[in-house]
């Protein structure tokens, strides 16, 4: 699955960094949702990773399929933005 050819998918081990900026951004995502909705603001950090695996999974599943990761994609904010749409 991973090919760096333009149209083709590239894996998010291909982009480790990106990779991890994408996990820490769903799981400080989980994270804000858990603590906005606990009694006392606290966080429970098995709660967080039970809530945020849901949306990993999903992400490293459709991202690499609709091209979040080819090599273009992080060309320029555009090409970002644009591409980033595609797998949300």
């Amino acid at each position: 699955m991973s090919q760096s050819e333009e149209g083709m998918p590239s894996s998010p081990l291909d982009r480790p960094v990106l990779s991890l900026i994408d996990a820490a951004s769903i799981f400080i995502f989980a994270a804000v949702g858990k603590a906005s909705h606990s009694a006392d603001g606290s966080l429970d950090f098995a709660a967080v990773l039970l809530t945020a695996l849901p949306f990993l999974l999903s992400w490293f599943v459709v991202s690499p399929l609709v091209g979040c990761y080819k090599p273009g994609a992080t060309a320029d904010i555009k090409s970002s933005v644009v591409e980033v749409g595609k797998g949300w």
